[in-house]
């Protein structure tokens, strides 16, 4: 009994010590649901929702993935969210958690912002675009 205890123990501590939390730098995405950022660990953190969480070598080479994504929430913190009627820059959250062989969490904060593209109003490229200003992935 004293054995089965003492090895669940060390199971558990284990998996504790097997997480690791990184910070996501700052970073611009066209789209928040398929968005790839560098981290403070000198790799990336790519999030396609609804297919993937994956951690990428800076090299872009995968070095951890997940395909199960429980749950991704994205929010505008005020309104209306950025247009072309609405060119401020609206703060949002992003909320994401794969789970798996790798289960990875990731959370971003930023602001949302139109963009007017190349040619001014309307142009090619307009859009809005996501200034990500910070966030963390752990990974277990």
């Amino acid at each position: 009994m004293k054995v089965k205890l003492i090895l669940l123990i060390l199971i558990a501590t284990a998996s504790v010590l097997a997480q690791t939390t990184t910070q996501i730098e700052s970073g611009i995405c066209r789209q928040i649901s398929n968005c790839i950022l560098p981290t403070s660990d000198g790799n990336r953190i790519w999030v396609d929702d609804p297919s993937f969480v994956d951690v990428l070598y800076s090299s872009g080479s995968p070095l951890l993935g997940c395909t199960n994504i429980s749950s991704y929430n994205f929010k505008y913190l005020t309104s209306p969210p950025p247009s072309v009627s609405n060119p401020n820059q609206v703060a949002f959250t992003l909320n994401v958690s794969c789970t798996g062989t790798n289960s990875i969490d990731v959370v971003e904060s930023g602001y949302g912002y139109y963009s007017n593209g190349g040619g001014g109003r309307g142009g090619a490229g307009a859009g809005v675009r996501f200034s990500v200003t910070g966030g963390s992935v752990t990974v277990q």
